[in-house]
């Protein structure tokens, strides 16, 4: 199968670990059939609001999904040991 299309993806968030629970992070995943790809992520520590970003180029094929993460925890599989708000999420696509 030949690709679908190439894009740019760019998320943006505040997020805001709360005090005394951990840490979080935000993340690119890309779903395909039998994969699961770690593309990018960021980790959520800072003190109070802070502004995050991730952007990647990903070309996806049929049945391909990219997948972003809001995640409460300290590892890649966000396992829920921490807590995290998260507000103004944003993701934009580009050519």
């Amino acid at each position: 199968v030949g690709p679908v299309d190439k894009y740019v993806y760019r998320l943006a968030v505040w997020g805001k670990p709360l005090s005394g629970w951990g840490n979080g992070a935000i993340q690119f995943r890309l779903f395909s059939p039998g994969v699961n790809e770690l593309r990018q992520s960021n980790p959520v520590t800072a003190d109070g609001w802070q502004y995050y970003t991730l952007e990647d180029t990903v070309q996806l094929y049929e049945n391909d999904t990219l997948v972003v993460r809001l995640g409460a925890g300290s590892s890649n599989d966000l396992q829920l040991d921490g807590a995290v708000l998260y507000d103004e999420v944003s993701l934009q696509r580009h050519k």
